[in-house]
């Protein structure tokens, strides 16, 4: 009988300085797409009240931004997941601006979907599984 030696299990990409460096900045830029969406979509209100010219200029650059910062998110952090995030996240800190800054009152109903839809985020970030050997240009 042959003795099998098992390789161990190459976790480097796991845990190395560059997986966690990409992870990072991937979801930093995640980040960025829901502030930029979040300010976009605050200018909208702000745009569609006053008629100013400048701020529909600027609510097109922060949701264009938004979408541009998604796509590189997108390198490292799975589409189904980072969309989410981003969808989620998104609704949850504009409904908080339209409360806090522009004046809108929220129903329970209103709370209670927006604590739903946070639970989810958090469930759904919480479930995601690394992809193994995963490699991005």
């Amino acid at each position: 009988m042959i003795p099998v030696v098992k390789k161990p299990i190459d976790t480097r990409f796991l845990f190395g300085s560059k997986y966690l460096a990409r992870k990072r900045v991937a979801w930093l830029y995640l980040a960025m797409a829901v502030v930029s969406e979040v300010i976009g979509l605050t200018l909208m209100s702000v745009a569609a009240q006053t008629h100013f010219v400048v701020a529909h200029a600027v609510l097109y650059l922060m949701v264009a931004a938004s979408y541009v910062f998604l796509a590189k998110a997108v390198r490292e952090i799975s589409v189904g997941i980072a969309y989410a995030i981003w969808e989620g996240a998104g609704l949850a800190m504009i409904t908080l601006v339209s409360a806090l800054f522009l004046q809108q009152l929220l129903s329970t109903r209103e709370l209670f979907g927006l604590l739903l839809a946070i639970v989810g985020m958090l469930l759904v970030n919480l479930g995601e599984v690394p992809l193994h050997g995963r490699t991005t240009k």
